[in-house]
């Protein structure tokens, strides 16, 4: 009986012990890098610009490979006697095949493979785009739910300087106006945390959505954002653009792919080739053969193929434009990015050194002094009100750099 309780008391203990670990995953934080891994590898965009990856370079094989060869049987009972065959059938089995110019061929390859390098470059620039997306729902779910704190906190202050205007009022130091004031105050703040309760959840099924999840699953987030400086100066964040940026590595297989299509071009003055081979059988007579082989002539080149050269040279010619456009427009962004985390960057070390400190000094001077009678309760409230502003701005802040950092490290093609 004894060992009976044991087991039942040991299975009891694991259940207990698997439940308590499953509850303690399912709370887990979600960080921005387990929601970008989450996003990467569950985001429908990504798996669609996958999937076309993966077509195209099915498509090689197609372009370099020549048309299917042409079999044929003829039975022929027409011309039996006439060609003096004493009236029996004349039947024959032939094949035939249609070849482009080799060099043709080896063009088609070519172009077929960038296509495809351009595909995986889209891929590698989608993923790029909803890391950084991803991001910056998280950062905005961040940013609501501190809000709701900071709107939290005012509810509790500014019950306190309700209470403390009732006392002061029930003893004949302060009007009746003041409890109206904070009541008010009281009001608008619990409008503004309702609002900012709605902010919250577009943020979370934004962000559900972007990990390709239900936009109504729960979401647990850390409440401190753990940021780290960026070490590369602008000149090597440039460089690093013009080498890793995906989209723009997609520019200059596509100048590849229009130099090897203007080269097709010129090739298409080459003539196609094409041959047959035809076996005759006759019953009682023996067997023929014949064969044939010919070449397509370029007779029109004037308009057909001079045409086709003067439309690829303007491709690739196009191709280099807009490979110079993206490239100074990815060294714009990247600029732009790294100047707006260094000044947010600098404008947070600010707020943290300086604006908080000294506004939660002036709520506590004027809190003193409205409770010694120096300062009226319109005071304390702009006291209270300021310091609400500036952690918000605090908080706005802070978000701002880190999208910052996300548009960056998607202009340069690179985690930083």
């Amino acid at each position: 009986m004894m060992r009976k309780n044991l087991f039942y008391i040991i299975i009891a203990a694991i259940i207990l012990l698997f439940a308590n670990s499953g509850a303690s995953f399912a709370d887990e934080a979600l960080t921005p890098a387990s929601a970008v891994e989450i996003a990467l590898k569950n985001n429908p965009e990504i798996s669609a610009a996958r999937q076309k990856h993966m077509a195209s370079q099915a498509k090689i094989p197609q372009v370099v490979t020549p048309e299917d060869p042409m079999l044929e049987y003829n039975y022929d009972e027409m011309r039996a006697g006439v060609m003096g065959y004493m009236g029996k059938p004349m039947r024959s089995y032939a094949v035939s095949q249609n070849m482009p110019f080799p060099t043709k061929l080896l063009l088609r390859g070519r172009i077929a493979a960038r296509d495809a390098k351009i595909a995986y470059e889209s891929l590698k620039e989608k993923e790029r785009s909803v890391a950084s997306r991803t991001k910056s729902a998280y950062l905005e779910l961040w940013l609501a739910e501190r809000s709701i704190g900071i709107s939290e906190e005012a509810l509790v202050l500014l019950e306190q300087f309700a209470s403390s205007a009732a006392a002061r009022y029930s003893v004949g130091k302060s009007s009746q106006q003041d409890a109206l004031k904070a009541q008010v105050e009281l009001a608008k703040v619990k409008n503004s945390t309702i609002i900012l309760n709605q902010r919250r959840e577009i943020a979370r099924a934004r962000l559900n959505i972007l990990m390709n999840q239900d936009p109504r699953s729960k979401i647990v987030i850390e409440k401190d954002l753990k940021a780290q400086d960026i070490k590369s100066s602008l000149d090597e964040l440039s460089a690093m653009a013009s080498q890793k940026r995906p989209a723009l590595r997609a520019f200059k297989y596509a100048v590849e792919k229009g130099r090897a299509a203007y080269a097709l071009a010129w090739n298409e003055f080459l003539p196609d080739i094409s041959a047959k081979y035809e076996q005759m059988i006759v019953d009682g007579s023996g067997d023929k053969w014949s064969g044939m082989i010919g070449v397509s002539v370029p007779i029109w080149f004037w308009e057909k193929q001079a045409s086709g050269v003067r439309e690829m040279r303007a491709e690739l010619e196009m191709f280099k434009a807009e490979y110079r456009e993206m490239e100074n427009m990815a060294l714009f962004e990247v600029k732009d990015a790294f100047a707006r985390v260094e000044s947010f960057g600098k404008l947070v070390e600010l707020f943290e050194t300086s604006f908080i400190p000294q506004a939660e000094q002036a709520l506590k001077a004027s809190l003193t002094g409205y409770e010694a009678g120096q300062i009226d309760f319109l005071n304390l409230l702009d006291s209270q009100r300021m310091l609400l502003d500036i952690k918000l701005d605090y908080y706005k802040m802070i978000v701002d750099r880190e999208m910052a950092k996300a548009e960056l490290e998607q202009a340069v093609g690179a985690d930083l």
